[in-house]
């Protein structure tokens, strides 16, 4: 009983986290690359 608890909680937390965690990282992917956009193009102007 006690290890079915804590799997289903496990579940629910992983698929409660890894939306937020994957949104977190998509924008910092983002920030990162307009970063690097930014200065391959500052540095061709």
């Amino acid at each position: 009983m006690q290890r079915h608890f804590v799997l289903t909680t496990v579940a629910l937390l992983s698929s409660f986290l890894l939306p937020i965690t994957y949104k977190a990282y998509a924008q910092g992917q983002q920030k990162i690359d307009g970063l690097a956009t930014a200065a391959i193009t500052l540095k061709y102007l």
